[in-house]
């Protein structure tokens, strides 16, 4: 009897632990940040060649890059991207 009340409590463990991994392997996803997605060597700042082909950045870099230093930090990137 009391292996048979164990076999019921193992298993109800396990099949509720499987129930909860299931739901984390669920979760959604956090959209990426895009400084961070286009920071390829993630040094914090935007070289021209990291955003180099998009059209609106890359076309524009020198105009973005307000402080002049040759490249773009999150902050220039997000007054770029304001509508």
């Amino acid at each position: 009897m009391k292996k048979t009340i164990i076999m019921a409590m193992v298993l109800g463990f396990a099949a509720s632990s499987s129930y909860v991994f299931a739901q984390d392997d669920m979760a959604p996803t956090q959209p990426a940040d895009p400084f961070t997605s286009l920071d390829a060597n993630q040094d914090g700042n935007l070289s021209p060649e990291e955003v180099q082909g998009l059209q609106g950045i890359g076309d524009r870099f020198s105009e973005l890059d307000i402080d002049g230093n040759g490249s773009l930090q999150p902050s220039e990137l997000a007054a770029a991207l304001q509508p």
